[in-house]
């Protein structure tokens, strides 16, 4: 397989990452909550901009297959990897009153109530509450398609920059082999 085989093929896993999985809402969080809820699409468009021209180190593996690159990031590839993270928004009017919060220290969880949406969002801060780390996990099934999918997304609190992101999993669909992946990216300091 050619690298712009495996280019395409991952290309191909992220669309339908997005277009099988929604966005969620946690309107439950009150003003009493003093941490900061994120709005993801918000902090990839501010990320897209402000990490353009870095050095990536990324990898990716795609049912066993693995590949390194090391690139300079530009808009195409940075919105290509980080939109995908768009399906653990928070801040998605389509999910209201779909997920429970609860505040651990600074991790904010977020368990989906129903079936719909992904399982459960972390969003970890420091206790001087910036952003640090953002973990999330969404299962889907049904007869003819099953997949598993991990995001996580970590920021340097001095900067608010992405230090690096991993989005893996599986995708399981009736009559065919599953497909295992993992895209891991780490934003290389100037």
């Amino acid at each position: 397989m050619t690298k712009s085989h495996l280019h395409l093929i991952i290309s191909f896993i992220f669309c339908l990452a997005l277009a099988s999985c929604g966005d969620f809402d946690s309107s439950q969080s009150t003003a009493s909550n003093s941490l900061e809820i994120i709005d993801i699409d918000s902090l990839i468009k501010s990320q897209v901009i402000l990490l353009v021209d870095r050095k990536i180190e990324k990898e990716v593996t795609f049912s066993g297959q693995s590949e390194k690159l090391l690139l300079i990031a530009d808009s195409v590839l940075l919105m290509g990897d980080l939109n995908v993270f768009s399906a653990i928004n928070i801040r998605n009017p389509r999910f209201t009153g779909e997920y429970e919060m609860l505040n651990e220290n600074g991790t904010l969880k977020f368990n989906r109530k129903g079936n719909v949406g992904p399982n459960q969002v972390r969003v970890v801060h420091s206790k001087k509450t910036s952003l640090t780390k953002i973990e999330a996990s969404i299962n889907e099934s049904n007869f003819i398609f099953s997949s598993s999918r991990k995001y996580m997304l970590e920021v340097n609190q001095a900067n608010k920059e992405i230090t690096q992101y991993n989005f893996s999993g599986y995708q399981k669909i009736l009559f065919k082999d599953t497909v295992f992946f993992d895209i891991r990216g780490k934003i290389l300091p100037n």
